[in-house]
């Protein structure tokens, strides 16, 4: 039963991507299913954040819902990024060289770093690692932070976002390691990167002396 109703739900979906916006009614024909059992997937579907109901005057008499999806509902279907973002970068490492990828990660560095440096103003050490580990968090890196006996901190990430492309490029994490060491001004050291085969992506942060 739950398999069938994730399956009525996953159809309204994609017929809502399909169609742009759709009535109960138009739903209920489509698939076969009452309104009632249309109203209540619907119901589960905008608990969850991932459509929309909207009223449209269609003629005399009350106005009618029509549901579109959402922007969370754009996540459960499919997406390529990473396989663009890796096509792109080795065309860039074939026409320019891999200085020249270099160059650009080093842009993005100076860009993060003032963004993070501002965003930080006023903090001392300590604060700005813990609002490192809650940044990581909130950027899906499902990252949390430790204090360690002799001072330092761990800062661990579970979840790499850009893990496919650190596989193909390890030269992305030195300039997120790199990113890290200027926004907090401390030492960073890598103890183990889920792209090179580890469990989760630990770094270990220690203040510049």
């Amino acid at each position: 039963m739950a398999r069938e109703k994730h399956s009525t739900r996953h159809e309204i979906l994609h017929m809502l991507k399909r169609k742009g916006s759709l009535s109960v009614d138009e739903l209920s024909q489509a698939l076969g299913i009452t309104p009632m059992g249309i109203r209540q997937h619907l119901a589960i579907l905008e608990r969850d954040d991932l459509v929309t109901p909207s009223q449209v005057r269609r003629g005399i008499g009350r106005p009618s819902h029509l549901y579109s999806l959402t922007e969370t509902a754009q996540d459960h279907f499919p997406k390529h990024y990473e396989e663009f973002a890796i096509s792109l970068i080795k065309d860039l490492v074939e026409m320019a060289g891999p200085e020249k990828l270099e160059e650009l990660l080093a842009r993005r560095v100076d860009r993060e770093v003032k963004v993070l440096k501002e965003r930080w103003q006023g903090l001392n050490f300590n604060q700005r690692v813990e609002e490192l580990g809650k940044l990581l968090d909130e950027h899906g890196s499902m990252g949390d932070v430790q204090r360690l006996e002799d001072g330092s901190y761990a800062i661990r990430e579970f979840n790499c976002s850009i893990h496919k492309i650190a596989q193909a490029h390890p030269v992305v994490c030195e300039y997120e390691k790199r990113m890290v060491e200027r926004a907090l001004g401390c030492i960073v050291h890598t103890e183990e990167c889920l792209a090179h085969g580890g469990q989760r992506c630990t770094y270990i942060v220690r203040p510049a002396v």
